[in-house]
């Protein structure tokens, strides 16, 4: 004969289980959802004392409804084009060894 208890709600289920000692994180363990009424659940005490007793070797009980989330990797992002300033094409312009006054005539041209 198993021990297991139904309850109302999670919440009166999760005191029982801290009363015995149980950490919040694994509450998952021995909580269920009662399949013919889904607003009650059901607490397995069995398996609350085993973990107990064998913390360290316990593994998780078929039917446990924890989830596990798997990290997706991004998409790199594509670069972005530089963008087109007049500083840039300033500098473009003196790199290219164009002197300063034809440099200022094609400024002038471009601003008009």
């Amino acid at each position: 004969m198993s021990n297991i208890k139904i309850y109302g709600s999670r919440d009166s289920a999760t005191s029982a289980l801290r009363k015995m000692g149980i950490e919040a994180r694994d509450y998952n363990l021995f909580i269920f959802k009662v399949k013919e009424d889904k607003t009650k659940v059901e607490c397995n005490f069995d398996l609350a004392d085993a973990y107990l007793k064998n913390k360290h070797k316990f593994e998780k009980p078929l039917g446990s409804h924890k989830l596990k989330y798997i990290k997706v990797p991004k998409p790199p992002k594509e670069p972005k084009p530089p963008r087109k300033t007049l500083s840039g094409d300033v500098r473009e312009m003196i790199l290219a060894g164009k002197s300063n006054q034809e440099i200022w005539t094609i400024i002038k041209d471009d601003g008009s």
